[in-house]
């Protein structure tokens, strides 16, 4: 996790309505009081918390007197379900987009029950109330993660995941998504301006990484998340350099949960994004054309 600043842009926040742990109304208040003037929710595979973070939104003003710009958008699975694709200003009617992200959510359910059954062989147990609470659509493994810490197993999400829930670990299931090409393009026929997340985290070699941004672009991508805490401020802006040589849009956002002990917090990305107002004016155009 790399050292972060606040700032008052945020193109990156979870709530209730995925993994988590704040509703709208609470994730606008915070806002207003940590001064975010523009924000987006862009929960995993749902557009179920738009219309609720746009009314919150709605109802504050900032410390000025001024408004928030609320950005929707969304998170979308692809690939093995560890790339992720931003959709901004998708249309929120489009039936391809809702019957793909009903699918989705269909999978995180079998996937959770083969998390759990795997956990089982590993003799963790949770109690059956809290099972029938991750047993329902839409759960993943941030919510299982946050159990692992309820039971004791681990201090944080973050030590859920390397011991137990991450790639490659004891209790990860991966799950079918559609590519990230088609993800993109996906997005992009619903109205949606597709953006790369978090390109850091899929630990790629530079040259591999920017090899793949570009076949994105082929396929519709219109952005790169470069300023994200999982970078640097030295990859942050490499990435940052790199997507405006190649014609893409530049966003950034905190990927906000709400977690305690993670080290990430609302508004907060590393140093040197200093036209993030002017970026995210780029993106607010892009989707509004």
């Amino acid at each position: 996790m790399s050292q972060t600043i606040a700032y008052p842009v945020d193109l990156h926040v979870h709530s209730r309505y995925s993994d988590g742990l704040f509703s709208p109304e609470e994730l606008a208040a915070r806002a207003v009081r940590g001064g975010i003037g523009q924000i987006a929710l862009c929960d995993h595979d749902t557009l179920e918390g738009i219309q609720p973070m746009k009314r919150a939104v709605a109802a504050r003003l900032l410390p000025g007197g001024e408004r928030m710009r609320f950005f929707p958008s969304l998170e979308l699975s692809t690939g093995d379900g560890n790339t992720h694709v931003l959709g901004y200003g998708a249309d929120t009617e489009n039936a391809v987009l809702l019957r793909t992200l009903e699918e989705i959510r269909r999978s995180r359910l079998t996937r959770m029950e083969e998390m759990l059954e795997r956990l089982e062989a590993l003799g963790i147990h949770l109690p059956e109330e809290r099972r029938a609470r991750l047993l329902v659509p839409g759960t993943g493994r941030a919510h299982l993660a946050r159990e692992l810490v309820w039971m004791g197993l681990v201090s944080t999400v973050a030590q859920a995941f390397d011991r137990y829930l991450g790639t490659g670990k004891p209790g990860y299931v991966p799950r079918k998504c559609p590519t990230a090409l088609e993800g993109v393009a996906l997005l992009k026929a619903a109205g949606a301006a597709p953006v790369l997340a978090h390109p850091y985290r899929l630990g790629l070699e530079t040259a591999a990484m920017y090899s793949f941004l570009l076949s994105l672009k082929e396929a519709g991508l219109a952005g790169v998340e470069a300023w994200h805490p999982s970078a640097n401020r030295t990859q942050a802006m490499e990435l940052d350099r790199f997507a405006r040589r190649n014609g893409l849009l530049v966003t950034g956002g905190s990927d906000f949960h709400g977690d305690a002990n993670t080290q990430v917090s609302l508004g907060h990305m590393p140093s040197g994004w200093n036209t993030c107002r002017e970026d995210a004016q780029l993106l607010f155009d892009f989707i509004n054309h």
